[in-house]
């Protein structure tokens, strides 16, 4: 006759749950930092003088790992004003009307200087068209 105490199979396959539970966590967590070093990593890589505000570490996120039942998950997200600049570099630089900085039917483009030192936008020049196509303006101030 087989016998065994059902308590410490129990204990026993508590501590193995718990196992898995923290190697996924740290598997997933992985993951997510993974995510930000290779996407800094290809755009430092790929872009043409990268500006330090294209690869601040800082904007480039992977959330706490969440369970929900047994799976496991985290976000990986880009910040606001480097997913709007990285939009227009991966459409091949090319803004269509309604995005930030346009009107709905035009694009817009100032009459002054708009580049920085690296060939980019100036700072805060993001910021601005996004704030101001947010709020529905059709022309842009300097």
């Amino acid at each position: 006759m087989l016998s065994y105490d059902d308590r410490e199979f129990q204990a026993n396959m508590n501590g193995i749950a718990a196992a898995v539970r923290s190697t996924t966590f740290r598997a997933v967590r992985s993951m997510g930092l993974n995510a930000k070093d290779r996407t800094l990593a290809a755009l430092k890589q790929n872009l043409d003088r990268p500006t330090p505000f294209t690869v601040r570490p800082g904007a480039y996120q992977s959330s706490p790992v969440k369970f929900s039942g047994d799976e496991a998950s985290t976000i990986f997200s880009v910040g606001d004003l480097q997913a709007a600049y990285l939009k227009w570099v991966f459409d091949g630089g090319i803004r269509k009307p309604g995005d930030a900085g346009t009107s709905k039917s035009e694009i817009w483009l100032p009459g002054w200087d708009t580049k920085d030192k690296f060939g980019g936008l100036r700072a805060g020049m993001v910021a601005r068209f996004i704030k101001k196509a947010q709020a529905g303006s059709k022309k842009l101030k300097s």
